[in-house]
């Protein structure tokens, strides 16, 4: 199954929106294999990608999974794409159904995950409040808690400050409500 999810690259000052797809095989060699100019740390958000999925008692699938940052042609850097991949492989893995209301093309996710499941605070979440405000009106970014209070001085979007990716899916599931992160006007 193929899905994609949201989200940006920051290149300086400048945001660039990248998608995330995100394809789990029906048939093929078990691999899991990130195109689309990956940095070193994008490269190896493999490792920490399938095991938070595992610490946070999810099935990493034993399947041909491929994941495409595009646009190819740009280079992506750091570990803000664990979060999306994540997301992106419990989707296309089934193990994920979201509520029918919720609009994906609305949502942008970005942030580090650390082995254990818990998000890290990641750098340009301001820049990703800054992006989803002009781009979708009263879209959602999920974001790592720690770094979660630099977008919540946009306005005109929701900030789901997150601790973890269980966290996350209790929440897509409609297990555990999270409440966006009020406006901070200054």
């Amino acid at each position: 199954m193929l899905v994609k999810i949201r989200s940006i690259a920051n290149i300086g000052l400048e945001t660039v929106p990248v998608d995330v797809e995100v394809d789990v095989a029906t048939s093929g060699f078990p691999g899991f294999t990130i195109v689309g100019l990956p940095s070193k740390a994008v490269e190896e958000a493999r490792e920490r990608v399938k095991t938070a999925i595992i610490n946070s008692n999810f099935e990493f699938p034993p399947k041909k999974i491929t994941i495409n940052l595009a646009p190819a042609d740009l280079p992506k850097d750091g570990a803000a794409y664990d979060l999306p991949i994540a997301i992106g492989v419990l989707l296309a893995s089934e193990q994920l159904i979201l509520p029918a209301d919720f609009d994906l093309t609305k949502s942008f996710f970005y942030g580090e995950l650390s082995l254990d499941g818990a998000l890290r605070p990641t750098k340009g979440i301001l820049l990703l409040g800054l992006f989803a405000q002009k781009s979708t009106k009263n879209g959602f970014i999920f974001v790592p808690k720690p770094s979660a209070a630099e977008a919540s001085m946009v306005g005109g979007i929701n900030v789901i400050a997150l601790e973890s990716l269980s966290q996350l899916m209790r929440h897509l599931m409609m297990q555990e409500k999270i409440s966006p992160l009020k406006h901070i006007v200054i």
